[in-house]
Order: C-alpha cells, then sequence, then structure tokens
C-alpha cells in the first residue's frame, strides 16, 4: 500500500488531538483505494505510522469493514483484509467492556445515535482518545471527543 507524506499544519483539524479513533469508512477508502478519500486516509495513516498521533478503534469497526467482503462472497478478500487490519495497521483495536456499554447506552438513549455509532464513539472515548475521524455526516461529537471528517483534512 503506498505511504504519502503527511500533512502537518497547524492550521488541521487534528492539531490539538494526540490520539484519535478511526472510522469503518476510512479505513474502507484506504482498502478499496476510494480515491480522493483514500489519498486522504493514506495521509492520516502515515501519520500514525511515524507516531505523531496514535490510532485506536472498536471491534465493531473491524466487523463494519469485513462484513463487505463476506457480504460478497470474497473469502481471500476477507481473509487479506482481515490479515491488513490486524497486523498492518497502526490501530489498537478497543475491545467492548463494561464501562464503553454502559457509557454507550447512555448516549445511544440520550440522542438519535444507533448503537454501533454509540459503541464505537465512547470506546475511543474511554481509551484516551480525543478525536474521532469519520465522513459520516450523521457523526456529532459527544463530550470530550470531537468528530472530525476526513474530507475536512483536505483543506487543512
Amino acid at each position: 500500500m503506498p505511504r504519502s507524506a503527511s500533512s502537518t499544519g497547524g492550521d488541521s483539524p487534528l492539531s490539538h488531538h494526540r490520539k484519535i479513533g478511526i472510522d469503518a469508512n476510512v479505513l474502507i477508502y484506504l482498502l478499496g483505494d476510494i480515491e480522493p478519500r483514500a489519498e486522504l486516509a493514506r495521509q492520516l495513516l502515515a501519520r500514525l505510522e511515524t507516531g505523531e498521533l496514535a490510532g485506536v478503534a472498536s471491534v465493531l469497526t473491524l466487523t463494519e469493514v469485513l462484513t463487505g467482503p463476506a457480504r460478497d462472497g470474497q473469502p481471500a478478500a476477507f481473509e487479506g483484509i482481515a490479515r491488513i487490519l490486524t497486523t498492518e495497521l497502526p490501530i489498537e483495536w478497543l475491545e467492548l467492556d463494561v464501562g464503553a456499554a454502559v457509557d454507550a447506552a447512555w448516549v445511544r438513549g440520550t440522542s438519535s445515535r444507533g448503537l454501533s455509532d454509540a459503541i464505537q464513539l465512547t470506546s475511543v472515548r474511554a481509551s484516551g482518545a480525543t478525536a474521532f475521524v469519520t465522513n459520516d455526516d450523521r457523526m456529532r461529537s459527544i463530550a470530550g471527543l470531537d468528530v472530525i471528517r476526513l474530507d475536512d483534512l483536505a483543506a487543512a
């Protein structure tokens, strides 16, 4: 997978964050080479690889990314993508714990978020992340966690 130089300007929406959560759509753009967003995802991953940023994701993100190749009946692609996600990317995979589940119930119950989004947001927040990168326009920030659109990183 080709790498691109990072963009570390002070005006970046990520400039005040050191640990970030990564949403499934960012990884789908990257692995599917879906341009121009794949390039933005590569730039973001390059920042994780250099240690400028630490990246985390809920195991539900892993499930979401792998659902496509499973649905398409592509076992070789499924296994290859699972290997890349779990061994080659600089992302710490977060398991759901009781605290995050309780927090997710509160977030879901007090907003219009679905279960998966609530778990992803609260899991990454519980890990100490202060931002969550997605391209889902429906995703909104929660206390202690800024939601940042991948597309907004292009302008930075």
